[in-house]
C-alpha cells in the first residue's frame, strides 16, 4: 500500500517536503518552494519567443521570460502551435509558439521545452500531437480493447493516452474527465493566438502530483495533509474522484494531541540519510553513492560479517539486495543520467545476466524511465535515468 504525506519543512525556509512512503519504506520525497514562479516548472504551459536557432545541435533556445532561456528540440516542432511566424515555411529567430516545459534546469544545462503539450487528468492525458491513441503499459490487453471502444477516443483530434488508473475506472468516469480535459484543451487552443508573448497560459500542477500519477487508486491509502490552504486545493482538485477525495484527510497536531508530521515520519531524518554517501543494507553490506558531474557512481562492499563471505552464493545474494537498494536510491535522491554500479564478485555470464535481468525488473517501476543496459567486460552495470526534475540534494540547495 501507498501513503502521502505532505507538510513544510521547518529546517528549510519556506518548503514544501512531499513523502511518498510505499509499505512503509520511503519510496518517493520530493522538496519544493512554497513560493515559486510558475514558469519555473514542469508543466507549465506559456508563450516563448524563439532566441537562436542551432541546426547543428538539432535544436533551438526559447526564451520564455526576458532573461530565461530554454533549450528546444527541432523535433517537437512537428505539432507546435505559433503565435507569430515571419515565414510559414520555416522557423525564424523572433517567432513566437506555445511550449510547455519538460525538464527543470539542472546544474549548468538549460530547462527543456518542447511543442508537444499535454493536458493530464488522473484517467487520461491529452496531448496536441497526431499520434492517435496510447495507452500506459501496465494496463492489460483486455482493458485496453474496452478502453478503446469508448465512443469519445476516435472524436479528438490530438493524441489521448490511457494512464494506468483508467483501469479501475467507469466509463462515466473517463467521459466527464476526457469532456473536462478537452474544454481545457480546445479553450487554450481558440485564446493562444490573442496572447501576448510570455503569457502564462496553463499553470503546473502541484509539484507533488506526479507521484500520485503512477499509483493505482486502489493501492493508495491515505493522503495526509497539514496545511490548510493545500488541503482545500486538493479538495477542489479531487471533487469529482470519490476514491482520492475518501482518501485525503487533514491532520491538526492540535487535534491529534500529537507532533508534527515532520516528527511523526521522521521526514528530517530522512532527507539527512538521503544525502548520505554510505548507505547500510541489512546484511551489513553497504553501498558507496558519489554523484559527479558526469554520471553517479555506486560501489557494493560486502561489509560486515566476514565468516559468511565463504557460503555458497553469498556474494550473488548481497548483489540482489544490493540491486533491490539501489532501484530505490535512485528514486528516493532522483539521480538521473548515467550510472554505474560496480558490484562484486560476478563471478559468470549467468550471474549477470541473472543480476541485470532483475535489475530491470525493479527499474520498470520507477515513475521516472529507466534502464539498466549493459554489464561491462569490467563488470560494472550501466544504468541511465530519464532527467526531469532536480535531484533531491539541488531541490535542497535550491530551497535553502
Amino acid at each position: 500500500m501507498h501513503k502521502i504525506i505532505i507538510t513544510t519543512q521547518t529546517c528549510i525556509k519556506k518548503t514544501y517536503v512531499a513523502l511518498h512512503l510505499k509499505e512503509d519504506a520511503a519510496a518517493d520525497l520530493e522538496i519544493a518552494p512554497l513560493e515559486e514562479t510558475a514558469t519555473e516548472s514542469i508543466g507549465t504551459i506559456c508563450i516563448g519567443k524563439i532566441k537562436d536557432i542551432q541546426p547543428k545541435l538539432h535544436g533551438m533556445f526559447v526564451d520564455i521570460q526576458k532573461g530565461k532561456t530554454c533549450y528546444m528540440d527541432l523535433r517537437s516542432l512537428s505539432d507546435t502551435w505559433f503565435v507569430k511566424r515571419a515565414r510559414a515555411e520555416q522557423i525564424t529567430q523572433g517567432d513566437e509558439l506555445v511550449v510547455q516545459i519538460k525538464r527543470e534546469r539542472t546544474g549548468n544545462k538549460f530547462p527543456i521545452v518542447s511543442g508537444q503539450l499535454e493536458f493530464a487528468g488522473a484517467y487520461l492525458v491529452l496531448t496536441n500531437e497526431a499520434k492517435g491513441v496510447g495507452y500506459s503499459k501496465k494496463l492489460s490487453a483486455e482493458t485496453k480493447k474496452r478502453l478503446q471502444s469508448l465512443p469519445f477516443v476516435s472524436k479528438f483530434e490530438g493524441s489521448l493516452i490511457f494512464r494506468t488508473n483508467a483501469e479501475s475506472a467507469t466509463d462515466e468516469e473517463l467521459t466527464k474527465e476526457f469532456a473536462q480535459l478537452s474544454a481545457s484543451y480546445r479553450k487554450l487552443s481558440s485564446e493562444y493566438r490573442y496572447r501576448t508573448c510570455y503569457s502564462v497560459l496553463k499553470e503546473p500542477e502541484l509539484f507533488f502530483m506526479p507521484m500520485l500519477s503512477h499509483i493505482r487508486f486502489e493501492e493508495l491509502e491515505q493522503i495526509i495533509v497539514d496545511q490548510p490552504v493545500l488541503y482545500q486545493k486538493l479538495q477542489e482538485k479531487f471533487q469529482d474522484i470519490p476514491e482520492m477525495l475518501d482518501k485525503l484527510s487533514f491532520f491538526d497536531k492540535k487535534t491529534e494531541n500529537s507532533y508534527g508530521l515532520n516528527a511523526r515520519y521522521s521526514i528530517n531524518s530522512l532527507i539527512e540519510h538521503a544525502l548520505q554517501e554510505r548507505v547500510w543494507l541489512k546484511s551489513g553490506a553497504y553501498l558507496i553513492i558519489q554523484p559527479t558531474e558526469a554520471m553517479t557512481v555506486i560501489d557494493v562492499n560486502s561489509g560486515k560479517n566476514e565468516g559468511k563471505k565463504k557460503q555458497k552464493d553469498y556474494f550473488f545474494r548481497i548483489n540482489l539486495e544490493a540491486a533491490t537498494e539501489i532501484a530505490r536510491q535512485l528514486r528516493l535522491r532522483n539521480i538521473s543520467g548515467i550510472c554505474v554500479v560496480d558490484f562484486i564478485n560476478l563471478t559468470s555470464k549467468e550471474e549477470e545476466q541473472q543480476l541485470l535481468s532483475y535489475m530491470s525488473g525493479l527499474l520498470k517501476d520507477d515513475p521516472v524511465s529507466a534502464q539498466a543496459i549493459d554489464i561491462t567486460s569490467l563488470g560494472l552495470m550501466e544504468i541511465t535515468r530519464k532527467k526531469q526534475k532536480k535531484s533531491l540534494r539541488e531541490q535542497l540547495e535550491y530551497c535553502s
